[in-house]
């Protein structure tokens, strides 16, 4: 399901509005059209930081907007929120917790083989064969893949088919296509078997792919999605693949640099739920009541949860998304991972923190909590709503801080469907960063 953005798997083409899974693990949040909430992280600009030797935050990129030191006390001094600080010690503010991905028991990528393939006169190839070469062997990859056991991969190949991508193109095409070459051999097997095997296809700018989803939902590159995961079954062969369509850039990253946001995005999704359909591994139960699941309502992995964060990291020239980490998220930290040490996290939790349901002409109201890392100046609040519900939301206050509390009021419209959804995206957004609280609401 954002660098500066998009939710879904690469991104989030379209907003995480539609209630589409992927054809085998679409991290790409297919939806129907524009980017909604991709828009508004991106909105916010981005902001990328290094992973480099020399230490995160020392880039000097991004978007030209000034953040809090870490020092000194950077509470709101006229909003009457506290710190909740005792003596010289800062404590974060309690509030509900983050979701937890578990394991459903399904096989990974502890070490993926990658191999790379691309079509006659992709002029980009070396660059997206440089790309894993880099990725395998990643800082980035270490740190990501930490919370599931997910390691350094190896590079087990790179192909420039003789073939030129077609106009038109579906996911069962591709995965015809990928195993007609393993089989004949222009496409390699890694040593370890088709099981370690992860293949990464790049099509070109003048091909369009229709993806065929789970319950028979299809969805349109570049207008649906930028890139999913799947698994293949096809001419007796099985494997892991990805596609990554060329959609252009998002703001705040070149062509280059999106494409690769959504290579990564792909790659550890792939390596932590390698068959995301038939046997899935690190994924989000379906769970009407959690509004975690209900806002995505796909098969909801590691890499979605963390599409709507602002900050992108790079490393060694290239740029990969932040992912989510269950350590980080038990610990009430940045759940997206890796995190520059010298920007405080906030956000703010919205109680209950779970799936309500409110009847038509009827509303309901949710306590907000906000807490930091650190000290940090007032953020603001702010709400988004997509889905199929036009819902309306009210802020009793918009300013928020550590330890702060408001209320948000959410009004269903009288003769509204029964089992439509407003899926709410709480913002806390400090001019700096901005993060995300996930919430629905359905009419029963």
């Amino acid at each position: 399901m954002l660098s500066p953005a998009r939710p879904a798997s690469f991104v989030l083409r379209a907003a995480l509005s539609a209630p589409l899974a992927a054809l085998t693990g679409c991290s790409s949040t297919p939806a129907s059209s524009a980017t909604d909430a991709s828009t508004r992280a991106a909105d916010a600009g981005t902001v990328v930081f290094s992973m480099d030797a020399k230490g995160p935050g020392d880039t000097g990129v991004g978007d030209g907007r000034s953040r809090p030191t870490p020092s000194g006390d950077a509470s709101a001094s006229d909003s009457g929120i506290g710190d909740a600080r005792s003596g010289d010690v800062f404590r974060p503010a309690t509030h509900e917790p983050f979701p937890q991905v578990p394991d459903q028991g399904g096989p990974k990528l502890a070490s993926a083989a990658v191999v790379t393939v691309t079509f006659a006169g992709d002029t980009r190839r070396g660059a997206f064969e440089q790309y894993a070469q880099w990725i395998v062997g990643s800082t980035w990859l270490a740190s990501v893949g930490a919370d599931y056991g997910v390691g350094a991969g190896t590079v087990a190949g790179a192909v420039q088919v003789t073939e030129s991508a077609p106009a038109t193109e579906t996911s069962g095409d591709i995965e015809t296509f990928l195993a007609t070459h393993i089989q004949d051999g222009t496409i390699p097997r890694p040593a370890g078997g088709l099981g370690d095997a992860l293949y990464l296809v790049y099509l070109p700018s003048t091909t369009t792919m229709t993806a065929t989803f789970v319950d028979a939902i299809t969805a349109v590159s570049c207008k649906d999605w930028e890139a999913y995961h799947g698994e293949a079954h096809a001419l007796g062969l099985d494997f892991s693949y990805a596609v990554m369509a060329d959609c252009g850039s998002i703001p705040g990253l070149t062509e280059d640099e999106t494409v690769e946001f959504s290579a990564s995005h792909e790659l550890i999704e792939a390596a932590t739920d390698a068959l995301p359909i038939t046997h899935p591994a690190y994924q989000l139960r379906a769970d009407p009541t959690d509004p975690w699941y209900g806002y995505f309502r796909f098969e909801v992995e590691v890499g979605d949860l963390c599409e709507a964060a602002v900050l992108v990291d790079t490393e060694s020239g290239h740029v990969a998304q932040r992912i989510w980490s269950n350590t980080a998220a038990a610990e009430g930290r940045d759940p997206c991972v890796p995190v520059d040490p010298t920007i405080p996290y906030f956000n703010t939790s919205a109680t209950p923190d779970a799936v309500q349901h409110v009847a038509p002409g009827a509303s309901t109201t949710l306590q907000l909590r906000g807490w930091s890392s650190s000290a940090t100046p007032d953020w603001q609040l702010s709400t988004q709503v997509v889905g199929t519900l036009a819902a309306t939301t009210s802020l009793s206050s918009k300013a928020m801080n550590n330890g702060g509390s408001s209320s948000l009021t959410v009004s269903v419209p009288a003769g509204a469907a029964a089992g439509s959804s407003a899926r709410i995206i709480l913002w806390s957004d400090s001019g700096w960063d901005t993060n995300p609280w996930m919430l629905d609401v359905v009419t029963p």
